[in-house]
């Protein structure tokens, strides 16, 4: 929901779309946790509701007791953007394609080469197991994939054969 408000909707004044989205989103949250207590909705708001009439979950810190509450797009409009997108994401989250059409555009996904004479695909088991310490662990862990496609260099250098 936070993440929300940074796409074109507020640079494009469709703000009044999201404000509605928003009231979508936060009657189903209490409409779920209504159903899961089996109670009203009325009654989960006022359950979970703190002193300024807003409502939110509480939950345990190693501070003390804490609250979250449901993100209000009035609260954010017209501010600065707070979350920094790190620049592997930025480079690499928009390329979701096919395994196929990846292989045929011919483009190494970790040095960018367009004129290899082979690419191959690189295959890790598990996702879980990149720790994200080298260029094509970055990439793997950006794009969200098991595999990649490289050039035979890159092949050989993640595998640490010259």
């Amino acid at each position: 929901m936070r993440n929300t408000r940074n796409t074109d909707y507020t640079r494009y004044g469709n703000f009044n779309k999201l404000i509605y989205f928003n009231y979508l989103m936060e009657y189903s949250c209490l409409k779920t946790l209504a159903n899961k207590h089996r109670s009203k909705i009325s009654k989960v708001r006022g359950k979970y509701k703190d002193g300024t009439g807003e409502w939110g979950i509480p939950y345990q810190t190693k501070k003390g007791q804490k609250r979250m509450y449901f993100a209000k797009y009035s609260d954010c409009k017209g501010k600065r953007f707070t979350d920094i997108i790190p620049q592997q994401a930025k480079n690499h989250s928009h390329n979701t394609t096919t395994f196929e059409s990846r292989l045929k555009a011919k483009i190494c996904e970790v040095c960018g080469c367009i004129d290899s004479d082979k690419y191959e695909i690189h295959h890790v088991n598990k996702g879980k197991n990149l720790k994200g310490k080298t260029k094509w662990e970055q990439v793997m862990i950006a794009k969200r994939r098991k595999t990649i496609v490289v050039c035979h260099k890159c092949h050989m250098a993640i595998h640490h054969v010259t």
